[in-house]
């Protein structure tokens, strides 16, 4: 893959979690709870043009799907994640 120079804001892979707030607190719609959420929800990948990613929302039933839906939202966009080498293991 060839290497392009990205503008400030578009080099960022972005990903956000919303979690559900509804029917806690109360039947009546509107009504929340704050600081109390459920433990489900969507992962949304933003649009980032530079890296040819298109926005998605994937959902999720429980935190421990988390990182797994994350990872597989990315990669169904084509992104390819890179783990960070230890110290020890650079040299």
């Amino acid at each position: 893959m060839e290497k392009i120079t990205a503008k400030r804001g578009e080099r960022t892979i972005k990903v956000t979690v919303d979690l559900w707030t509804d029917k806690i607190a109360s039947r009546v719609r509107g009504e929340i709870m704050p600081g109390h959420a459920w433990r489900y929800g969507v992962v949304n990948v933003r649009a980032n043009h530079a890296h040819g990613i298109k926005s998605t929302v994937h959902p999720f039933n429980c935190f421990e799907d988390l990182p797994k839906v994350i990872e597989k939202a990315l990669k169904n966009q084509g992104v390819v994640l890179h783990d960070i080498k230890k110290k020890s293991e650079a040299k």
